[in-house]
């Protein structure tokens, strides 16, 4: 498991590694598996999703950067094409960046 962080710098850092680590191409298999497309109607190449996932921690790290500290305890999320990149918020101002690939999610209605 990954450490916590608190500066931009050392959350791209982060970023970094989630690159290297995830796997894009079982991302790539599902999707072909499913007949999912992106807007250019086929399934994206594995460098489409690296970029792609790259825009998203890019995004969900500026947010919580950006965000005030009351804020920044909720996190911050950027998600699209069954990707999401989400900054994690801990109690002692420390966060965590993950990347995901959800093929199904259902969340409870209240």
């Amino acid at each position: 498991m990954s450490q916590a962080h608190t500066t931009r710098a050392e959350l791209m850092t982060e970023a970094v590694d989630i690159m290297e680590r995830f796997d894009f191409a079982a991302v790539q298999t599902a999707m072909t598996a499913l007949k999912w497309t992106w807007g250019q109607g086929r399934t994206p190449t594995i460098q489409e999703l690296k970029d792609q996932a790259q825009r998203l921690m890019d995004g969900a790290v500026t947010g919580w950067i950006n965000m005030s500290a009351e804020s920044r305890k909720y996190g911050c999320s950027w998600a699209t094409g069954g990707f999401e990149a989400r900054v994690e918020a801990y109690s002692n101002n420390t966060a965590r960046l993950s990347l995901l690939f959800y093929v199904t999610r259902t969340c409870g209605v209240h």
